[in-house]
């Protein structure tokens, strides 16, 4: 909840009408509660408050094994895994990037009806609090529950590996989150 305060200057209670304490996901960056407003319900992707600061320092860490590794090693050039790191980690930090690689995946695969992405709110979002339509599912490992919601494993697993191949190999761009 501090890091809804500091971002937006309010708690979340002034800005849905609920807001779960308890999150319903969690992962290494954020962990995502529900919210409602007016009738209408939100998954709320709120960063981790320090998250930034241990990221900053699990650089320092990857660049000091990557040189550490050439001096014994020389023969294995690891630099560019350092440089990828550093490139690439903010990006991932901003919720708002992921918000419009999330529009721009929805755009992408507008006309497949096997794919869908959460509505990004903008108003409610920013770069460490990420709003979205809340969308009722389950893990992709849990296959009892997908039987249950009436959907196909196997076609749904024909479906990611045909979504997952046409990002690569046809659009050049992949936005997801692989674990389940």
């Amino acid at each position: 909840v501090s890091v809804f305060q500091d971002d937006f200057g309010k708690p979340p209670s002034e800005i849905f009408d609920s807001f779960s304490p308890i999150p319903i996901a969690a992962a290494s960056l954020s962990q995502v509660h529900l919210a409602t407003k007016d009738g209408a319900q939100f998954a709320v992707k709120v960063q981790y408050p320090d998250v930034r600061t241990k990221s900053a320092a699990d650089l320092v860490t990857i660049e000091t094994i990557v040189k550490s590794m050439s001096l014994f090693f020389p023969e294995f050039k690891l630099s560019w895994l350092a440089r990828e790191f550093r490139e690439n980690l903010p990006k991932e930090l901003d919720f708002l990037n992921e918000g419009k690689n999330a529009e721009r995946a929805s755009r992408l695969f507008a006309d497949d009806p096997s794919f869908a992405t959460p509505t990004i709110y903008w108003g409610k979002s920013s770069s460490r609090v990420l709003t979205m339509e809340y969308i009722n599912g389950c893990k992709l490992t849990d296959k009892q529950s997908i039987i249950n919601m009436g959907f196909s494993p196997i076609q749904i697993a024909k479906d990611l590996n045909r979504i997952f191949n046409e990002q690569i190999f046809v659009h050049g761009y992949v936005h997801c989150d692989p674990h389940p």
